[in-house]
């Protein structure tokens, strides 16, 4: 991708950035399309905007399906300032807010797992404990059997994929045998 800037005149009234005027054209080269934006005023929020989708394309993975889809870093903060400005109620509208401004389309269902599993600011991501690991499997011998998301809420500032994933930690390194296997995922 060749991207081609040219020089921006910006004007400042009262130490704000009001408005922004072109001298030369701005020219993107997207996979063989050229694309030109005319000589126009161009407001501070467009700039910005412009140069994130810029970002975004210059790390786009390649086409087809990635590894399990894994969310990128710019996709966290672009979820995580999405809540921040709009707050965790109106799903629909932050999943379209987001596939617009991201070039990877994400379902809502999954926009909203991920906020809820992995970027939610009460869930931790330290490393286990011993105690942990005795309460985890006090927890799970007295939960109903694969009821992770009920074990999660038992257990203070961990999903239940990271119940579960500690569990399949446990069941290979052989510390619980004395575990019935009905227990394990």
């Amino acid at each position: 991708m060749q991207v081609l800037l040219y020089y921006f005149q910006i004007q400042y009234i009262n130490g704000q950035l009001t408005e922004v005027y072109k001298y030369h054209n701005i020219y993107f080269i997207f996979f063989g399309k050229k694309m030109l934006l005319d000589d126009f005023l161009i407001q501070q929020q467009q700039i910005l905007a412009l140069i994130y989708q810029v970002q975004l394309q210059i790390n786009q993975p390649p086409q087809g399906r990635t590894k399990s889809n894994i969310w990128c870093e710019q996709e966290n903060s672009l979820l995580s300032t999405l809540i921040l400005e709009y707050g965790a109620k109106n799903w629909s509208f932050i999943s379209q807010k987001f596939n617009q401004l991201n070039y990877r389309q994400r379902g809502q269902a999954s926009i909203v797992q991920h906020w809820v599993r992995v970027l939610t600011p009460e869930k931790t991501q330290r490393k286990w404990s011993g105690d942990e690991d005795n309460l985890l499997i006090n927890v799970l011998l007295k939960s109903p059997r694969r009821q992770w998301k009920y074990m999660a809420k038992q257990l203070e500032g961990r999903t239940d994929n990271q119940i579960i994933n500690r569990l399949k930690v446990l069941k290979n390194n052989k510390k619980w045998i004395n575990i019935d296997r009905d227990y394990f995922p």
